[in-house]
């Protein structure tokens, strides 16, 4: 019998814990710590004090590749019988303006940027095609032409000032920090995400949070709840210790391996041993900590008084310079 500790009972540390379940060719005793008082992470689901409706206070939406390759997520969430509902919103909001399509960009941005703008997606629909952007873990997000410079100095190159805002507005609500911050592929692939032919959204019936509750159900993992972990470090006999925080005291739980399914921010929140893990997981830290955040706020109207303008799930807005 073999011991695994998964630290994190996000959406990784509960997927970690079903495919460890089925796919592992040995009989494990999984344990998954999570440090706050319910699992699912950044899945939340919620619903409005005032009226019985929901709302997702985290993952908004989530994305289907299936039409182009083979999609681990949405395989998943059919297997469990999770209902979905398909999501579009192709609509950009430039001040009291609405762009729904090509028409619209004519009519309010003109013909030289409606050319600019199209010429800008020929020039990325040559670089990645839907089957390419469909694929996991890529050998070009090493190699790809834009993949060490900035996503800004790709904007930079389109030279007409209202094809450039257009893109960065569209892309802007996804990549969730300043252009100059993420390189160009990040910013490539955040602008596929609104191009139905490269993926498409969806949701889940009655909150994406029954993901995570039924993946809490379908796993064998024992679950430590408010129990974060402050210390790893290599055992005696190629095992590693875990150290973690019960009430006031430190327990210690030793493993023959270890996933750790946590956001790249919670890294320096746990100690790495000595030697050379610290030195490795010190590296990792400093390759991925590249700053982003959402801010996400919830309001409840009384109407939908945007019906009769925009029927999609969504709209992109330029507010805050893309929202």
């Amino acid at each position: 019998m073999k011991k695994f500790a998964i630290i994190g009972g996000g959406p990784g540390g509960l997927m970690a814990a079903y495919l460890l379940d089925r796919k592992s060719s040995y009989s494990l005793e999984i344990t998954l710590f999570e440090a706050s008082d319910r699992l699912g992470g950044k899945i939340i689901s919620q619903q409005f004090k005032k009226v019985p409706l929901l709302f997702e206070a985290g993952v908004a939406e989530l994305y289907d590749y299936s039409q182009n390759g083979f999609d681990t997520l949405r395989e998943l969430i059919e297997t469990l019988g999770l209902p979905v509902i398909p999501m579009s919103g192709e609509t950009i909001a430039f001040g009291d303006r609405f762009i729904m399509n090509k028409t619209d960009i004519n009519r309010y941005l003109g013909e030289t940027t409606r050319g600019a703008i199209d010429r800008f997606y020929e020039r990325i629909y040559s670089l990645i095609s839907p089957t390419e952007f469909a694929k996991p873990n890529e050998p070009r997000n090493n190699d790809f032409i834009w993949a060490k410079r900035s996503f800004q100095s790709v904007l930079d190159e389109i030279t007409d000032a209202k094809a450039r805002h257009y893109f960065k507005v569209l892309s802007r609500s996804d990549i969730a920090t300043e252009p100059h911050l993420k390189n160009g592929l990040y910013g490539l692939e955040n602008i596929f995400i609104s191009e139905p032919n490269y993926v498409r959204l969806y949701s889940i019936e009655g909150g994406i949070q029954r993901l995570a509750q039924v993946l809490a159900k379908e796993i064998s993992a024992g679950v430590e709840l408010n129990s974060p972990v402050v210390r790893i470090e290599k055992g005696d006999r190629d095992t590693y210790r875990v150290f973690y925080r019960r009430d006031r005291t430190i327990e210690l739980q030793e493993f023959d391996g270890i996933i750790v399914a946590l956001p790249i921010y919670w890294f320096p929140s746990i100690e790495w041993g000595e030697g050379q893990l610290n030195m490795a997981i010190q590296k990792y830290y400093e390759y991925y900590d590249c700053p982003a955040h959402y801010l996400r706020i919830s309001m409840l109207f009384e109407s939908r008084f945007w019906q009769d303008t925009i029927a999609d799930s969504y709209f992109t807005s330029d507010a805050f310079g893309g929202c």
